[in-house]
């Protein structure tokens, strides 16, 4: 499939609130796939529901509650993303919408 988008083609790939919704192979292939797209300095970007230590009973139950079955802890993000980039950054965030709801932030790139 990375041939008919093109190898090494984009130098941006962004994937808002998709992770949670893949298991941890679907999860793999993502990453394997978003990274043979890339260009050299290319950045994957994702956006996903996180488990938390001391989150709220709402936002608890907003993220058990989601349609999305595979909401994860920032380790568990972090370790998909590692197998395929050397380099991920996370960053979480709990105000980012009106509702209560924590969100990792991941940026990811082969540098």
């Amino acid at each position: 499939m990375v041939d008919e988008l093109g190898a090494g083609s984009f130098d941006l790939v962004v994937a808002h609130g998709v992770l949670h919704h893949l298991d941890d192979t679907e999860a793999d292939a993502f990453f394997a796939l978003a990274r043979a797209a890339l260009e050299a300095g290319g950045r994957v970007v994702t956006a996903d529901g996180c488990w938390v230590d001391g989150q709220s009973r709402m936002t608890r139950y907003l993220l058990a509650r989601d349609r999305g079955r595979h909401v994860r802890t920032e380790s568990g993000y972090r370790t998909l993303a590692e197998r395929h980039f050397p380099s991920v950054v996370s960053d979480i965030r709990h105000d980012t919408s009106r509702v209560p709801y924590t969100i990792d932030y991941l940026v990811c790139s082969g540098q």
